[in-house]
């Protein structure tokens, strides 16, 4: 879970630019929230922006990456 976290984490930050402090991408990789939308605004948060704010197509984007590598019950 550790790797794939990261994984989205790099994909979120080359292609979307939302690279968040390393300390912010250890925390959120030791312990990943145990949903996608919890997964995006832990990162949206780190980046210092308020995630109910963020745009929705960008919030989808985001959580599609969230999906595309970690498997949420």
């Amino acid at each position: 879970m550790r790797a794939a976290a990261r994984a989205a984490l790099d994909v979120m930050c080359v292609k979307y630019g939302y690279c968040i402090p390393p300390e912010a991408v250890e925390a959120i990789a030791a312990n990943p929230p145990t949903d996608p939308d919890g997964f995006v605004d832990a990162v949206l948060v780190a980046e210092g922006l308020e995630p109910m704010l963020v745009d929705k197509s960008q919030r989808r984007q985001l959580r599609e990456v969230v999906t595309g590598f970690l498997e949420f019950e």
